[in-house]
């Protein structure tokens, strides 16, 4: 199918045979269907949209299909069944996990946005695209039409990836060159049907709540009593999927924190335990995306620590898009939804006059995630340091930022993937910087 795509009379001839009943249309998955209706060959895309209308096949109104599959898609389903799909119909895409691809932004994590939103993402996939992950469309002077998202580029190629693996275009061949600002994700993927997708999507679910058994146990840690005058209680607390949470947020950070003269160090992984130290401590430091930060018990205690006036610094996952209400409006400012990843080059653009930028270099890298942050509004926050375009981005990105609450200190980081970025200098000043600053005076 790559190699017949590529070719608008070898498309062309695919459909007619279709159409003829020489090929079964039920051979054609929904995503490739889709591909040829988007192809970018107008002559392609209007005898796949004719076809797809006779077939009965074509995307049907969106609001409609999310009403209709949101009762089914909500019921438990067959994990074991939307693994089997997940791996036929989304990992040749899309990484969850160790599995899958890198084309489409990974979903490693996504299994805590719940049913509900996930089908959104499914059937609607251009109600909200990532730019890094544009469908551009190009043309070859050889007669080669390809699709796919840019990963990369220099003056004399430019690498594009799609389903069917990367393919590198002297630009001297392009004949043309076209960014859709579309998803590269299909529409119609609701042929698979509501159940499948219910399916798919407890796979997803279920593959994020089967964390490892000590990722969420109890640490045992407890803060030093008496408190010491002077005495700085610092509480860090994460757990969730994608990262090692007790060798990096908990071990690493503990390490680097504890650095700070008079400072009191503790960290958690588990609920029980945060909830029970977060009233004695004096600054809150936050990186999880497991569900058990996104309970009533534990979004009403960071309120309430936030309320009482008591530093709060959130890093990397703290940062994400999260399902938890009113979270990332208030602590965050702002969400990511998708990341590249590599030697991440950072400049300060704050003063480094500011406390928390106090000998952080100019301008440093660092092996890490590059956040595709974006803030919900222009004001309420200042930023302090940006992350310069990726191989998947080029835009520049904020890094760490001051979040203006009314009543407490926040600042959120986005870096700290994984032990390389733990033992950065930048990462590890900036930590201790923000810490301090936070802190109730």
């Amino acid at each position: 199918f790559d190699e017949i795509v590529k070719r608008p009379d070898a498309s062309v001839a695919l459909l007619a045979a279709m159409e003829a009943g020489k090929v079964d249309p039920k051979g054609i998955s929904p995503g490739d269907m889709d591909r040829l209706r988007k192809h970018p060959d107008k002559n392609v895309s209007k005898k796949a949209n004719e076809l797809a209308g006779k077939l009965g096949s074509a995307p049907k109104g969106m609001e409609e299909l999310i009403a209709a599959f949101l009762p089914v898609v909500t019921k438990p389903g067959d994990a074991e069944n939307g693994k089997l799909l997940f791996t036929a119909a989304c990992a040749v895409c899309h990484k969850f996990g160790d599995e899958g691809a890198d084309v489409g932004p990974p979903l490693t994590g996504m299994g805590a946005h719940g049913p509900a939103e996930l089908l959104v993402h499914i059937v609607d996939p251009n109600r909200e695209v990532d730019p890094s992950f544009w469908q551009v469309n190009i043309t070859t002077k050889d007669g080669k039409t390809l699709a796919g998202v840019i990963t990369s580029e220099n003056p004399a190629t430019v690498n594009l990836r799609n389903q069917g693996g990367d393919t590198e275009i002297r630009k001297d061949n392009i004949a043309n060159r076209n960014n859709t600002r579309r998803s590269l994700m299909p529409e119609g993927l609701d042929g698979l049907g509501a159940e499948n997708i219910r399916d798919i999507l407890t796979y997803m679910t279920a593959a994020f709540a089967a964390l490892p058994p000590d990722s969420t146990s109890a640490t045992g840690l407890r803060f030093r009593e008496p408190k010491a005058e002077g005495a700085l209680r610092v509480l860090i607390v994460g757990a969730g999927a994608s990262h090692h949470f007790p060798r990096d947020f908990i071990k690493a950070d503990i390490e680097t924190l504890s650095k700070i003269p008079g400072a009191d160090v503790i960290g958690t992984m588990n609920l029980a335990e945060a909830l029970a130290a977060m009233p004695k401590a004096d600054v809150l430091v936050f990186s999880g995306n497991h569900n058990q930060w996104g309970t009533p018990e534990f979004q009403k205690a960071l309120h309430a620590f936030a309320d009482a006036g008591k530093g709060i610094v959130l890093l990397h996952a703290a940062t994400w898009s999260h399902p938890w209400e009113g979270y990332n409006k208030r602590f965050v400012a702002g969400e990511t939804k998708g990341h590249g990843k590599g030697e991440v080059a950072a400049d300060r653009i704050g003063s480094p006059a500011h406390p928390v930028l106090k000998g952080v270099p100019e301008s440093f890298t660092i092996a890490d995630e590059s956040y595709h942050f974006a803030f919900f509004e222009k004001d309420g926050h200042t930023t302090l340091i940006e992350n310069k375009p990726d191989g998947k981005s080029k835009t520049v990105h904020p890094a760490l930022w001051i979040v203006n609450d009314p009543k407490a200190r926040i600042v959120a980081y986005t870096h700290g993937h994984d032990d390389k970025s733990h033992a950065n200098p930048a990462y590890q000043t900036i930590l201790r910087n923000a810490v301090q600053w936070v802190a109730p005076k």
